[in-house]
């Protein structure tokens, strides 16, 4: 089961990275993400910590190979 979760995630955010860079590309704009960290701090739940970083990194490695 959280395997089944973990892939459904990476998915999700496979599919909005990929809608992202689309984006940027046809409008030849560029992302500025804010660090939340400390808001992550009062909240306790890592899973969420890890989609966030899962994203930035997903987002990263998008644009080096774009």
């Amino acid at each position: 089961m959280i395997e089944t979760i973990k892939e459904l995630k990476e998915g999700y955010l496979s599919q909005v990275i990929h809608k992202l860079t689309d984006l940027m590309i046809a409008n030849n704009a560029i992302i500025v993400m804010e660090d939340f960290e400390f808001r992550f701090q009062a909240w306790k739940a890592e899973s969420g910590k890890q989609v966030i970083r899962s994203f930035e990194k997903m987002l990263i490695d998008s644009s080096i190979t774009s």
